[in-house]
C-alpha cells in the first residue's frame, strides 16, 4: 500500500460538501475526477492524490493517482496507486450484538431509531432500561493496495480488511480475510493461485514501481514479460533513470 506511514481513522463520520461552481473548479484544478452530484460526502483523513478518479458515488474516501472506482465505497476506504474497482463492489455494514436479548438496535441505539423514539414521544413514556450502545459498532475500512484489481459485486466484511498490492478478486467474490499481494482469489476467500513465482513478488514488492513516474520507464513496453519487466526497472532504478511520482495530495479541508 502506498500510503504506508499514514494513519488512517476507523470513523465513518462523514462531511458534506455542497455542490457549486467553486467546489468543481477545485476538482479540476486538483485533477480529481468525479460525477456530478449535488453534494459530496469526505472524512477528515481522507487523503486524495491528484489524478484520482470516482466514476460512481458521491463519497470521496482516500485514493492514490490513477486508480479509479466505479463503485460508492465507505468514507474510510483506502485505496493506493493504479487500481481498479468495478460496479457494485460493497461493504457489509455494522455489525448487531448476537448475545443480547435482541440483535435490535433498540438496545444500543437512539439517536438513530425514529420508530423507537416516536413510540416513546406517542405515549409520553419514560425508559426504564439503559441503552447499552455497542463497543465495535463502527465497521473497519478495507485498505486496498496499489495495482489492485477488484470485479463486480464484491462485498468486504466489516471487520477490516488489507488486500495487498498487485492482487486480483474476482467477480462477487465474498472477502472476510485479508488478501495476500499478487493473489488471484475468488468465490468466499478461495485463493486460485499467485500471479507470479515467489521470488518474482518480492522483487515487485521491493521495487514498488507505483512510486516512480511511469513516463520514465524507457524502453519498457507494456506487454514485457515479467522478468523483463523487473530487469528494466532494476537497470533504470541503478543508472538513476527513474522519477519518483510526486503528485499532490489533497485533503477535505482543501475543498471547503
Amino acid at each position: 500500500m502506498y500510503f504506508n506511514d499514514y494513519k488512517y481513522s476507523e470513523s465513518n463520520s462523514v462531511g458534506t460538501i455542497e455542490n457549486s461552481k467553486e467546489l468543481q473548479e477545485k476538482l479540476s484544478k486538483f485533477k480529481i475526477y468525479v460525477r456530478n452530484y449535488s453534494n459530496y460526502g469526505i472524512i477528515e483523513s481522507a487523503r486524495i492524490e491528484s489524478y484520482a478518479r470516482f466514476f460512481y458515488g458521491n463519497v470521496l474516501h482516500t485514493m492514490g493517482a490513477f486508480s479509479y472506482s466505479s463503485s460508492r465505497l465507505p468514507a474510510n476506504t483506502i485505496v493506493g496507486r493504479y487500481s481498479s474497482i468495478a460496479t457494485g463492489v460493497s461493504r457489509m455494514g455494522a455489525a448487531h450484538p448476537i448475545d443480547r436479548f435482541t440483535t435490535s438496535n433498540i438496545t444500543y441505539e437512539q439517536s438513530k431509531n425514529a420508530a423507537f423514539n416516536r413510540y416513546i414521544s406517542d405515549n409520553d413514556i419514560d425508559l426504564e432500561y439503559h441503552l447499552s450502545p455497542l463497543t465495535e459498532s463502527v465497521a473497519k475500512p478495507v485498505m486496498i493496495g496499489n495495482d489492485v484489481w477488484i470485479g463486480d459485486g464484491v462485498l468486504f466484511t466489516n471487520k477490516g480488511i488489507k488486500v495487498g498490492d498487485g492482487s486480483i478478486i474476482g467477480a462477487r467474490s465474498i472477502i472476510t480475510k485479508d488478501v495476500e499481494p499478487y493473489s488471484i482469489v475468488v468465490g468466499a476467500n478461495r485463493v486460485v493461485r499467485q500471479r507470479f513465482s515467489d521470488s518474482i513478488i518480492k522483487d515487485l514488492l521491493d521495487l514498488q514501481w507505483w512510486q516512480y513516474d511511469f513516463s520514465s520507464f524507457s524502453n519498457v513496453s507494456g506487454d514485457d514479460n515479467i522478468e523483463v519487466f523487473i530487469e528494466k526497472i532494476k537497470y533504470l532504478i541503478k543508472t538513476d533513470k527513474l522519477r519518483i511520482l510526486d503528485v499532490p495530495t489533497w485533503e477535505r479541508k482543501d475543498l471547503f
